[in-house]
């Protein structure tokens, strides 16, 4: 018997846009923040703890990711009209 593989094919694993990851982490945070509250109202410390320090964590780093993708856009964007006023100029 023959058995077709039509799910194998290669594909990019792990591409995403940068707007799609920021979106993600956020979510991550907000999880890790509803579970670290609901620890502090049960108080239960084992739950609170990591999981605060989890959220805090994430919302820096996801506010950094933000923050760089932002400078990164704008950098691309002054290269380019850079490149475009260089070429206009006789390539001086």
């Amino acid at each position: 018997m023959r058995v077709r593989h039509y799910a194998a094919k290669t594909i990019q694993i792990g591409f995403a846009l940068e707007w799609e990851s920021i979106l993600t982490e956020l979510f991550i945070t907000f999880l890790l923040g509803a579970f670290a509250f609901m620890g502090y109202v049960a108080k239960i410390p084992l739950l609170f703890f990591p999981c605060a320090l989890g959220a805090f964590v994430c919302l820096v780093l996801t506010v950094h990711r933000a923050v760089m993708a932002v400078k990164d856009q704008l950098d691309a964007a002054r290269k380019l009209k850079a490149e475009q006023e260089n070429s206009q100029d006789g390539g001086i």
